[in-house]
Formats: structure tokens, C-alpha cells, sequence
């Protein structure tokens, strides 16, 4: 872990870049990050529960500040450790551009005191240990309003942890079920205080008959005395407890040591089962049937979800191929009216239309895509086909 002194730093990588635009589009990465790639701003927040300040790690999702809409939220315990933070960020960016999840803010908690945090009750060997109970309050009490206040969230949260990490979130999910909908656990150190934990859980499955919830369970093969024997021994004690609407998995990796990296996301992959609409279905489906698929999605989890823009612009581009063009422009004049953001959206319109001699309509929607994004090279160029047609 790191000691830092620092006042509303920004974490700054150098990475490589991958565009996934359907048309390609040229789009100037170093002119939207102001020439530095910025995945996230470090802030502060006064606990009065805990009774110091503490520092948080936000990253918003790609397009959050073009578009209106909300997103759930992934907390990621112990990010003052920052490579753990960035695979958090990269791993839930990466499958939401293959379409497994959604967009999600991800929210990093750095440590003041990690063993007085993370541990619930008290053990010798960790002196400042047994404060669990107080940093739940503080994430459910006061981090969360604070997130919510300030970002566009939906009402659907996730909790990350791994080793004495995995250990609190596994006691948040028994001690206040309610303070999240998710739970990933990755090597949690249950073998630190197996008789309290089987207590809670016990407690807890005796009086509830329904607990909506996800808990995802994972470790190592090769990992600690704490977490091998114990996590897989607590989820055999779990599972025929709890009520049929609980969702629990767990998973051994192996030829792996303590926190798989794999964990987080296998995790948010089991959370976000029914997510994507799979490929044999997406290749198939009309605008109505991908509407149907996200209405189920939001009953699921109790929240709008946006349907994702390249979903309908590869059902447009689909339709415009079949030569369907009035199903082509329905599917993506609505695209275009829920990511407005999205140049492509645009320049799809911009091909329907011009696939069904519409010209003035597709120089407009043309327009709009170098509009969102001034280096479309594609936009630019049937721009300049298209009028010098008209003038000849």
C-alpha cells in the first residue's frame, strides 16, 4: 500500500488505445482527454463516523459527461493500492465494450487504517482490529449520499474486496444486506473469525425469506490458510439456508495463489448473467425484441438500463444491408435520440437515408456526426461527395 500526501490529484496513465467505432471513426483521444488519458480524480470526504478524512477515487464511465443518463455503481475496497483500482476500472470498461455489463461508475476507498476497517471483531495479532461495523456506516451512511449527490447513479451497487477486504464485504452483505445489491468476495480471510461469521449468517438466513441479493465467492487454489478450506466450507453452510431469490456462486481457481486476478471479473460476469443479449438472438432481433430484452433486464435489476448504442447501430447497419431502410431509420433515428453523443448513430442515419436517395436528409445526419466528432473522416468525406453531386 501507499502513503500519500495529496489534494485533488489526477491519476494519469499512459496506455494503449483500442477504438471498437463500427465506421471507425477517427476520433481525437488526446483532444477529449486534454492530452493526458485521466481515468480518475481522487477527492475528499469528511466522516463523521469514523471521525477523519477520507480519500476516494471516482472514475466515470466513457461519455458520462455527453449523456444524461445514470449508472450503477461498483465500490472497490483497498484503492489506495492504485494497480488495484485500475483493473477495476479496466476490467469493467472492457466487458461493457463487449456488451457482458453496464456502464458503471467505480468508485475507489482508500485506506486509513486497513485491519481496524476491514475485521469485525477483534483479534490479537491485529491490535487495532474490530471496527468493521463503523466503516459500513461510513460507506452506507455517508459515501454513498455523498456519490449520489454528485453523480448520476442508478439505484444498483456492488461491493469489491479482496483478502481482509473480502472478509468485510462478505460481513457487510450478513451485517446490512440492504447496503448494496452485490457482493464480489475474493479471498476473503473468513479464517480470521469463522465462529462470528457463521454466527451472523445464521442469524440472518433464520428470519429472512427473501433476500434479493448477489454474492459472488472466489480463491485460490494455491491461496491462504484463511481463505482455502473456509470460503468453500462457508458457502456449503449458505446455500441450503438461503431463500430461493439469493443468487450465489463460488469458484476455485486453479493454479492460483491469494486474490485471483480473475475474481472481479468473473464476479461482475455472474452478477450481469442476463445482461447481454447473446449473439445468435442480437444477430436476429428487430427493434422491438431488444426493446422487450432491456425491459426484462430492468425488472431484473430494478433500474432503467440504457440500451447500448452500438446494439442499435449494428441493427441499423443490419437492416441497411437487407435494403429494410424504413426499419433501418427507426431503429436509428432511435439510437441518435438516446446517445446523442454517438457520431456514429449519425452517420449510419446519414446511410440509411442516402441509401434510400433521401439527400438532404443524409447530408444533414451526416452533418451531425462530424458535428459530435470534427475528425469523422468518413462523415467528412460523403459530405463533400454529396454536395459536389448537388451542384453538378
Amino acid at each position: 500500500m501507499f502513503n500519500r500526501i495529496y489534494s485533488s490529484v489526477l491519476v494519469m496513465l499512459i496506455l494503449p488505445v483500442f477504438s471498437f467505432g463500427l465506421a471507425g471513426s477517427n476520433c481525437n483521444l488526446a483532444e477529449e482527454h486534454d492530452e493526458n488519458f485521466v481515468i480518475a480524480k481522487y477527492s475528499k470526504i469528511r466522516s463523521n463516523v469514523l471521525n477523519e478524512e477520507r480519500t476516494i477515487i471516482v472514475h466515470l464511465p466513457r461519455g458520462y459527461e455527453k449523456s444524461p443518463f445514470s449508472y450503477p455503481v461498483l465500490y472497490v475496497l483497498d484503492a489506495d493500492w492504485e494497480d488495484l483500482f485500475i483493473k477495476a476500472v479496466a476490467t469493467s470498461g472492457y466487458l461493457n465494450e463487449f456488451g457482458h455489463i453496464p456502464k458503471l461508475i467505480v468508485v475507489g476507498i482508500c485506506n486509513t487504517d486497513r485491519n481496524r476497517d476491514m475485521i469485525p471483531v477483534r483479534i490479537k495479532r491485529e491490535p487495532s482490529s474490530g471496527g468493521a461495523a463503523f466503516f459500513l456506516r461510513f460507506i452506507s451512511e455517508e459515501l454513498m449520499p455523498f456519490i449520489e449527490k454528485k453523480y448520476r447513479t442508478e439505484p444498483f451497487t456492488i461491493l469489491y474486496g479482496g483478502s481482509y477486504a473480502g472478509l468485510f464485504t462478505v460481513n457487510a452483505l450478513l451485517e446490512k444486506p440492504e447496503a448494496c445489491n452485490a457482493y464480489i468476495a475474493s479471498s476473503p480471510g473468513i479464517g480470521t473469525c469463522p465462529d462470528y461469521i457463521y454466527a451472523k449468517a445464521e442469524k440472518l438466513l433464520k428470519k429472512k425469506t427473501s433476500l434479493r441479493r448477489y454474492l459472488y465467492l472466489v480463491y485460490g487454489e494455491h491461496d491462504y490458510p484463511q481463505s482455502t478450506g473456509h470460503t468453500s466450507d462457508f458457502y456449503s453452510f449458505i446455500m441450503p439456508k438461503s431463500p430461493g431469490d439469493f443468487k450465489c456462486q463460488m469458484k476455485m481457481v486453479e493454479n492460483e495463489g491469494h486474490v485471483p486476478f480473475i475474481g472481479l471479473y468473473e464476479g461482475l460476469r455472474f452478477i450481469f448473467t442476463e445482461w447481454k443479449l447473446p449473439d445468435d438472438r442480437r444477430a436476429k432481433a428487430g427493434l422491438n425484441e431488444i426493446k422487450q430484452h432491456f425491459d426484462k433486464i430492468k425488472k431484473k435489476y430494478n433500474y432503467k438500463p440504457v440500451i447500448p448504442a452500438d446494439i442499435l447501430i449494428g441493427l441499423g447497419y443490419r437492416l441497411i444491408r437487407r435494403g429494410k431502410m424504413t426499419e433501418a431509420v427507426e431503429a436509428l433515428l432511435f439510437a441518435c435520440q438516446i446517445h446523442p453523443y454517438s457520431p456514429d448513430a449519425f452517420y449510419y442515419l446519414g446511410e440509411a437515408y442516402k441509401k434510400n436517395n433521401q439527400i438532404d436528409q443524409a447530408l444533414k445526419y451526416y452533418k451531425k456526426a462530424l458535428k459530435v466528432d470534427s475528425n469523422y473522416l468518413m462523415a467528412a468525406q460523403k459530405i463533400q461527395s454529396l454536395d459536389k453531386k448537388k451542384w453538378q
